[in-house]
């Protein structure tokens, strides 16, 4: 794997959840890695953890990491997360977010091109 930078977004939502870099390591590490919406979602599950997993580990169950274009967006704790990221659309259409700029993609793009 490359190497992965944190956002601000991040850092923050770590401190809000109590999540540790740590944490994030074990979920990336022994999570199921699912691709949607120009994101890759680690989901660690309960059947991500060794049988008799200490405690501390288990209070990661449930842990998403959202990462795009190896950063680190954001990282939350849903035990259900698996079946919601995997309603997401496998493809993004419409416009992404990236910074403060607004990037068009699809249709958009070729008329902008050609004006």
């Amino acid at each position: 794997m490359s190497k992965l930078r944190m956002s601000a977004h991040a850092w923050k939502r770590l401190s809000q959840r109590n999540l540790t870099l740590s944490d994030l390591l074990i979920a990336i590490d022994r999570g199921q890695r699912i691709y949607r919406a120009h994101a890759c979602f680690y989901f660690l599950g309960l059947r991500n953890l060794p049988p008799g997993a200490e405690p501390a580990l288990q209070r990661l169950v449930g842990t998403t990491v959202v990462v795009e274009n190896n950063e680190i967006v954001t990282a939350y704790r849903n035990k259900h997360a698996a079946a919601k990221i995997r309603r997401k659309a496998k493809r993004f259409h419409g416009e992404v977010m990236r910074g403060r700029r607004m990037i068009s993609i699809g249709v958009k793009v070729a008329v902008a091109a050609r004006a």
